[in-house]
Order: structure tokens, then sequence, then C-alpha cells
């Protein structure tokens, strides 16, 4: 794929455009095989677990007395409806506000621990001596490796991971690009039950 139609392809992934154009340009100049996945999460901010949240900030390292207040704020977190005119309260145990300055770096946060779970510490493209295996910005991921089958596990891996604190992948909208892969190959849809897709 030509570092110029990075753009035009990932329309969601601005974040990462300078660096993913750069990576492309680096494999297609020394014909490194390549193969990215870019990640898009089902209404991410909405579904990540309120305790998924909490206890990523205390493994790192936040004082207790501030997660002891989000706490406190997220348990008195309520929705109302009014089916038929008759008030009904529910209680919301999903989801950072939105519109709250603070919810951005809970999620990041949220996301950081996922990743420090994942064992993919010999996986990615070496950049500077070390592997690179993601990107990440809020709830814009790419996930960077050199191989298909080390692609269809990691994507495995992290979707497996998200579900746990809520977190889905939206199939139709989460693209691999592995045309800098030998023998590369298209279809449709990706999933990370099935083998990569390509575009």
């Amino acid at each position: 794929m030509r570092a110029s139609r990075v753009s035009e392809r990932i329309q969601y992934d601005r974040p990462h455009i300078h660096t993913v154009s750069r990576l492309t340009e680096v494999s297609r100049e020394y014909k490194m095989p390549l193969c990215l996945t870019f990640i898009d999460l089902k209404k991410a901010f909405d579904t990540v677990e309120t305790e998924a949240v909490l206890e990523a900030l205390g493994t790192q390292g936040v004082p207790t007395q501030y997660i002891r207040i989000f706490r406190e704020l997220y348990c008195i977190f309520t929705t109302r409806i009014s089916p038929f005119f008759d008030d009904i309260t529910i209680d919301v145990r999903r989801g950072v506000r939105q519109g709250d300055t603070v919810s951005p770096k809970l999620f990041t946060a949220t996301l950081e621990d996922v990743m420090r779970r994942l064992e993919w510490d010999n996986m990615g493209v070496r950049v500077d001596g070390r592997l690179l295996h993601h990107l990440r910005f809020a709830d814009d991921i790419v996930l960077i490796i050199s191989n298909i089958s080390q692609a269809e596990r990691i994507l495995a891996d992290f979707d497996d991971a998200c579900g746990k604190i809520g977190l889905q992948l939206n199939l139709t909208k989460t693209k691999t690009d592995g045309s800098r892969m030998p023998h590369s190959r298209s279809t449709e849809r990706p999933s990370p039950n099935a083998p990569a897709t390509y575009f």
C-alpha cells in the first residue's frame, strides 16, 4: 500500500497516519513484510465496564482517595427512562461519562491495563532496536506485525481481552492491510476467529 493512500483508507486513524506512512515506506524500501490491523471498537466509551476502569487506575498507581472519588461518582451514575409515562431509574454500570474531560484519560488507562496483560513481548516489527506491536490514541488502535499467523493471533488475543472488560470489535470497520505480505489475498470481512482480511 503506497503511503499516499493511507489517509484515504483509514480516515478514523488520523493520529497514526504519519507513523503508519513511515512504516509502509520503510517496508517497501527494504522489502520487509508488514501487516497492519486497524481496530474499530463498538461504542467504546459507552461500553467499557466501570469495575475495569477502577481496577486499571489501581494497578497504575492512582492514589486510593482518587479511586474512591471515581467509585462514588460512578456508583450513583443512573439514567431515567419513561415508558408509558412511568419513570424508571436504571443503574449504569458501563461506560465513562461523555463530555467529561477526564473520560478519555480513564478509557486510555483501562486500555493500557489490557495491553499490559497481553503476552506480545516477542511480536511486532523492530524499530530502533525495540519491537513495536501497536499504536494507540484513545480508541484508535493499530496492530503491527510482520507475519500473517501472528497477525491472526494478536487480533484474537486483543478481541478476547477486550471482551473481558465489555468492549467489542466492530468487524465491519476493523481492517487489515497485508499488502506488504508475500502472497496476500483479499476477502471481505475480518474476524479474530477466522483468517485475516486484506484490502
